[in-house]
């Protein structure tokens, strides 16, 4: 059985194959709160707040705003594209406040559909880089060592339990905030899932020596768990987790606050 000191460093460094690749660059932008009545209720199961709304703009804000894909640029190095969108040039024809942006290497002949990459980064609104991805998510390498998720080391996750983030749905458009409930993108917690299908391969009598082929962690499980500002449970990607971007009001500090009381067995690191 492979043991801990053998795992970890497919976490440190990563394996990558070098491809030609073109590379995209999304930049989402702010397009102003959701649409709310004079108040709104969020109600949280045991317990209801009510949130009014102050003479704060940023306020109106939250728990939840929009920011949509406003442009998609293809570029044929990683560089250029960095160079691209530190430049300024993003925003000749756009105004609105810069989200995120994203950048996406493409290899040539590989299935890309929707967000499918080699690689991926992620910037700020200031065009500074704060992620990227640490596998590929193309379905050409789900059987591959790159193909595969093992983990992060702790040193390099941005958000702990406890912390209130922002969560960015690229696929509704919108920034909900939420507090991070758990950590499943630490190299410990990876450890723990191979272990766990070292124990199965034992049950199925296929033999412990099989079970990194039949390791089951990609792209799509690294992710932090949260709880949003209206009780939902969820696992967002890594990539989408941002600081929050406002001051985020008392009043909906204590939804979380009373999030982290009142289920203090679902927080782990």
């Amino acid at each position: 059985m492979m043991s801990f000191e053998s795992f970890r460093p497919l976490a440190i460094n990563h394996p990558c194959t070098v491809e030609p690749s073109v590379y995209r660059v999304d930049v989402f932008r702010i397009n102003g709160p959701v649409d709310k009545m004079p108040c709104r209720n969020l109600s949280l199961g045991l317990f209801n707040v009510h949130v009014h709304g102050d003479d704060r703009d940023d306020a109106e804000y939250y728990p939840e705003y929009n920011v949509c894909k406003a442009q998609s640029f293809v570029m044929p190095t990683f560089e250029d594209a960095k160079e691209f969108i530190q430049s300024g040039r993003i925003s000749i024809d756009d105004d609105r406040p810069v989200y995120c942006i994203h950048i996406y290497e493409l290899p040539f002949g590989k299935d890309v559909i929707s967000d499918l990459c080699k690689r991926e980064w992620v910037f700020d609104g200031n065009c500074s880089i704060i992620n990227q991805s640490v596998c590929s998510s193309l379905l050409e390498d789900l059987d591959t060592p790159e193909g595969h998720f093992w983990g992060r080391p702790k040193e390099t996750i941005r958000f702990k339990p406890g912390d209130i983030v922002e969560v960015h749905d690229r696929k509704k458009d919108s920034v909900r905030l939420a507090v991070v409930v758990s950590l499943r993108n630490t190299i410990e917690y990876c450890w723990n899932e191979y272990l766990n299908v070292v124990a199965e391969c034992e049950c199925e009598g296929v033999g412990e020596d099989n079970a990194l082929g039949n390791y089951w962690k990609y792209a799509c499980d690294d992710c932090y768990e949260v709880i949003d500002f209206s009780g939902v449970q969820s696992c967002p990607c890594t990539t989408d987790v941002h600081s929050p971007r406002f001051p985020v009001p008392d009043d909906i500090r204590s939804v979380f606050d009373n999030i982290v009381v009142s289920k203090p067995a679902s927080f782990g690191c």
